[in-house]
């Protein structure tokens, strides 16, 4: 597949096959696809860089004994 980071033109609307209406911001479609290369084409979506993409991080948290561990202790 080849999925780049899309997002919608200024002005224009733009739905899922479904009908449903796209994610807000940037989101993936596969360019390959007849009916997103449509969409590309018509201009109702445009190529994000990658760059513009927010990066999702996940942050270390500290475990919390369970129960059991707790119980040992008294």
């Amino acid at each position: 597949m080849s999925n780049i980071l899309v997002k919608v033109a200024d002005g224009r609307r733009a739905v899922t096959p479904r009908g449903d209406d796209v994610p807000a911001g940037l989101f993936r479609v596969n360019k390959n696809d007849p009916y997103w290369a449509r969409a590309l084409r018509a201009g109702d979506l445009i190529v994000a860089a990658e760059k513009t993409a927010t990066k999702i991080t996940a942050q270390a948290v500290q475990c919390v004994p369970s129960r059991k561990e707790e119980k040992s202790d008294a």
